[in-house]
């Protein structure tokens, strides 16, 4: 027995206590019903958000009365109606709906979609948890719930009850999304039922009889389910087919979500090399069909790669003789710059060799041909910076053609950020030398957004008359020089990758769309440019088409006919292109846009057939009940520069992340709840930062995250 004054402890784990005597008698419906029991178990009203405070205050006691509740009237059809209300009221508030979710909520509501009367409500609630939550709990949510509701789907429309259809899709589409791991290729034996999902989405789209809410929920998951689904999808040209119709849809937004969900669709396969590596000897081995050579003929055969590329080897090869018997480094310094000028591979890889093969020994300082070029560049800059050198009819510092050769040594040899150094500060020292402009727009991906700066400066100078200084005569000409068009390449595809790494967040109105839309303008506009001025066997011509005709569907997609004959002469030399690729440099690599064209090509006739008029409604049922998040119409400037030059001015706007709150949408429950200032979730309990007192978050973890996500600027500005 315990002593004297001592108390038995309780546990933890013991029973609830019986829920308190209920009488739901004389409800109306399941919103009254909820009033009642709320009433009964002493709950403050759910009606705003001093109430959902109270519930934070004291959740386990809470928690513990509607368990109990639950537990009691398992079979009470009205109480269980009343209970899913409450839920779905609470789940309103992030926090609340992560707690309930830990406290086995998915458990108890998930059963119910078996109840007539309870059916509704649970999709209603279920699809409220999703829709204000984040990655893990929609995940969770997905993973419990989607098999029963695609059941209970299945026989809504077998009933055709296009209202109970309607409320599965909303929850499908709110939470499978979360449940996505892009970073992952799922497999065909994966446990879930992907392919039920996709399934069952298209066939509400092709339903004549669905209700236009529940069409408008299909296309967004489709769209962002390609990257991680690719097997189900391939396994599925309904659904390929559906995404490629979308490319004809009259709503930009849909378009480019379209097309760079194609792109998605291979992101795991895709290649990421180009092979830019050309072998004269195989030049000099070609064997030109007929249909090549009179398109060779057309442009003129000497200004084509071909010739240019031989001729420069066999001028490269008489400076490096002339160099052994002379060793004149500063003469040798002066060719190689008109070279590097007038040809893109005009530094040849290779040593001096005697006829067996054997590296022969020279006076030069260097055997190997690229090791000419800082030697070279050193004996210019021994000349001193005022020094300049006759080049053609012009005169060029020679500090600048040393900085030219030293770019093309370090380009020769991959060392990207050493290259943009040296061409950064010739820069600052002669803004008119075009070659510096040009180094500045290649690079890696981390330098994407300044090669595309520099490509449309020095496109820019181009424009006001800036010309490169040739070898043999005052200028070079311009229009088909390589430093100009791969300026124009270089602005087109990175353009199309900034784009791409900032679409989603665009179409979802997390940053600007009008910035992805001029990045998409500006990838259309130069690459148009570039198939019209370069020569048709440049080893960039291939890819550089595919990115116009890719370009080309965002832009005049609604006007493309069935069979393409809008884009024939493009696709034309499309073929011309990838044969010369095949027979004097590689075939095209697999990359993610030339995957995401072949699929296009693959499915676009099957898809105009089977998904044209679901695309028509689709964007006729848009325009009638426009969604709050669709991208704004804009206007971009028609001319080239000023597009550029409007871009570079909005890349430092603000953007907010979130809405500051969130409205819940329960009938008499009009709580308006803040926002989390870094993840987005809306709760009664979010702390503010104490410094501003503007700014609210779940937690600590994500008052640092937004701290270093830029909130400590805002936060430190004189604004506040």
């Amino acid at each position: 027995m315990p002593g004297p004054g001592s108390k038995k402890a309780k546990s933890k784990g013991g029973s609830r206590a019986p829920p308190p005597p209920l009488d739901l008698s004389g409800t109306l419906g399941p919103y009254s019903a909820a009033n009642r029991i709320c009433a009964a178990l002493e709950l403050p009203e759910l009606k705003s958000r001093s109430a959902l405070k109270q519930i934070h205050k004291d959740f386990d006691a809470v928690q513990r009365k509607l368990s109990s509740l639950h537990a009691a009237h398992a079979s009470d059809d009205r109480v269980l109606e009343g209970l899913v209300v409450i839920w779905g009221k609470l789940c309103v508030d992030a926090k609340l709906r992560d707690l309930l979710i830990k406290h086995d909520l998915l458990e108890k509501l998930v059963p119910l979609l078996q109840k007539p009367a309870c059916r509704y409500l649970v999709l209603r609630a279920l699809a409220a948890m999703s829709s204000n939550s984040g990655k893990e709990a929609r995940s969770k949510i997905a993973a419990r719930a989607t098999a029963p509701v695609l059941d209970v789907m299945c026989a809504a429309k077998e009933k055709d009850d296009q209202y109970l259809v309607d409320a599965c899709m909303s929850m499908l589409s709110h939470c499978l999304e979360g449940h996505l791991d892009h970073q992952r290729l799922e497999k065909r034996s994966c446990s879930f039922p992907w392919a039920r999902v996709i399934d069952a989405f298209l066939d509400v789209l092709a339903d004549p009889h669905a209700t236009v809410s529940a069409k408008a929920h299909a296309p967004n998951f489709l769209l962002h389910a390609t990257q991680s689904l690719r097997v189900f999808f391939l396994d599925n040209p309904r659904a390929l087919q559906f995404i490629v119709a979308l490319l004809h849809s009259k709503a930009l937004d849909t378009r480019t979500a379209a097309l760079f969900s194609l792109m998605n669709l291979h992101y795991h396969v895709a290649s990421n090399k180009i092979s830019r590596e050309v072998d004269p000897h195989k030049l000099m081995r070609a064997r030109w069909p007929e249909h090549i050579s009179a398109a060779m003929m057309s442009y003129g055969p000497t200004r084509c790669d071909v010739y240019q590329t031989l001729n420069s080897t066999l001028d490269f090869q008489k400076a490096m003789m002339k160099a052994a018997e002379d060793c004149d480094l500063v003469q040798l310094g002066t060719t190689l710059y008109g070279l590097i000028m007038s040809h893109e591979r005009s530094i040849a890889r290779g040593y001096f060799q005697d006829e067996s093969g054997a590296v022969i020994r020279t006076r030069l300082p260097f055997t190997s041909f690229e090791d000419s070029l800082p030697h070279c560049a050193e004996a210019l800059e021994r000349l001193g910076p005022s020094h300049t050198i006759p080049v053609g009819n012009a005169r060029v510092s020679a500090q600048d053609m040393a900085d030219v050769l030293r770019i093309k040594s370090h380009m020769q040899r991959g060392r990207w950020d050493r290259a943009r150094a040296v061409a950064r500060s010739g820069l600052e020292r002669n803004p008119n030398e075009l070659y510096f402009y040009y180094a500045l727009s290649i690079g890696e991906d981390d330098t994407a957004e300044e090669q595309v700066q520099y490509s449309r400066k020095g496109l820019a100078r181009v424009k006001e008359g800036l010309r490169l200084p040739g070898a043999r005569g005052s200028m070079l000409p311009i229009n088909d020089s390589y430093v100009r068009l791969n300026m124009l390449m270089n602005s087109a595809e990175r353009s199309l990758f900034l784009a791409s790494s900032g679409v989603w967040d665009a179409l979802n109105g997390e940053a600007p769309w009008e910035r992805v839309a001029a990045l998409l303008r500006i990838a259309y506009d130069d690459s148009k440019v570039y198939i019209r001025d370069a020569p048709p066997d440049s080893l960039n011509m291939h890819r550089l088409i595919v990115v116009f005709i890719l370009m080309s569907f965002i832009w005049d997609g609604p006007s493309f006919s069935p069979n393409l004959r809008e884009l024939k002469p493009q696709l034309d030399r499309l073929k011309i292109a990838e044969e010369i690729s095949r027979l004097v440099y590689t075939p095209p690599e697999p990359i993610g846009q030339r995957l995401a064209f072949e699929t296009i090509m693959e499915h676009h006739a099957a898809a105009c057939q089977q998904w044209g008029v679901v695309v028509e409604q689709l964007a006729s049922d848009a325009a009638q009940f426009p969604a709050a998040a669709a991208a704004p119409h804009i206007e971009l400037p028609e001319e080239h520069d000023e597009l550029f030059e409007w871009l570079a001015a909005d890349a430092h706007h603000h953007h907010h992340k979130h809405d500051e709150t969130f409205v819940s949408r329960w009938s008499d429950f009009h709580a308006e709840l803040y926002r989390c200032s870094s993840c987005g979730s809306a709760s009664a309990a979010l702390r503010k930062c104490s410094r501003c007192g503007k700014a609210r978050y779940c937690d600590q973890a994500c008052q640092k995250k937004d701290w270093a996500d830029g909130h400590k600027k805002l936060c430190q500005s004189s604004e506040i």
